[in-house]
């Protein structure tokens, strides 16, 4: 007979959810959907939107996936009842079937001034684009990127956010033992990479500098060697002519000159 569990065993299970359902759990808009590839973006008791490991988490509340399909989402949120005070901002509440999961935020137009989203998808009235089911397009605030949250947890960025609207506000990360000059500067960035495309550039043009030389100085000597072939030929023909000048004419001469030419038979009667 198996042995009941104790008091002790229901506090170990109640301790363990409550960990497991802390800060770090993220939640779907229907509540009870756990989003268990998010993460949250900010920190706080309050609660925070969260986004997936492979997003950049936005200061606005949302996501921008750097994995297929490229583009803004709504992600999840800390706070599972998704109150005002977590930042947490449904605004595909409007598309039922996305309540327990993510949802994507398609530009529907931009007119220069103001930039108009759907939820989920977008398609055609006949005449026009509009987003699917009727839903309204909204608008969404500017944003900056939170820089050590979700994909970016690791990465070694002295800001905690980065703005494309603002300057960002400089922040010394030298240790006490470090000495300002060696923070490179921009200058410093320049120069460095002017003597990266100066390294590439030699590395390319000393190889067909020493070919070019290379080359000249082999059809410079096939050249010569050339000239040295034919001048040779014509010293050697003009030697033969003289050695065949020099030589004296020889005139045959009959070897005996005591034979009898032939002669004609005496006819006897």
């Amino acid at each position: 007979m198996l042995p009941r569990p104790s008091w002790h065993f229901f506090c170990v299970l109640v301790l363990c959810e409550a960990l497991v359902r802390g800060e770090g759990t993220c939640y779907y808009p229907d509540r009870v959907t756990v989003a268990s590839a998010d993460v949250p973006c900010f920190s706080g008791d309050a609660g925070s939107p969260c986004c997936s490991k492979n997003a950049i988490c936005l200061s606005n509340g949302y996501c921008m996936s750097i994995i297929q399909p490229f583009g803004l989402s709504r992600g999840s949120c800390s706070d599972s009842q998704w109150s005002s005070a977590s930042g947490c901002k449904d605004v595909c509440s409007s598309v039922t079937n996305v309540r327990n999961g993510g949802c994507s935020l398609p530009l529907l137009r931009y007119d220069g001034k103001e930039a108009l989203y759907c939820a989920n998808s977008i398609v055609s009235n006949g005449t026009d684009l509009a987003c699917a089911g009727g839903a309204p397009p909204f608008t969404l605030p500017d944003a900056s990127i939170i820089t050590n949250k979700a994909i970016l947890a690791n990465a070694s960025c002295p800001l905690s956010s980065v703005s494309p609207t603002a300057p960002p506000t400089p922040v010394n990360t030298s240790s006490p033992t470090s000495n300002p000059g060696d923070i490179p500067t921009a200058s410093q960035d320049n120069d460095h990479e002017n003597r990266k495309v100066a390294a590439v550039g030699a590395g390319v043009g000393v190889p067909l500098g020493v070919l070019f030389v290379c080359s000249l100085a082999w059809a410079l000597f096939e050249r010569n060697r050339r000239l040295s072939m034919l001048q040779s030929m014509s010293r050697q023909a003009v030697t033969t002519q003289e050695q065949s000048d020099r030589i004296p004419m020889m005139k045959f001469r009959v070897a005996n000159q005591n034979i009898i030419p032939p002669q004609e038979l005496g006819v006897h009667s």
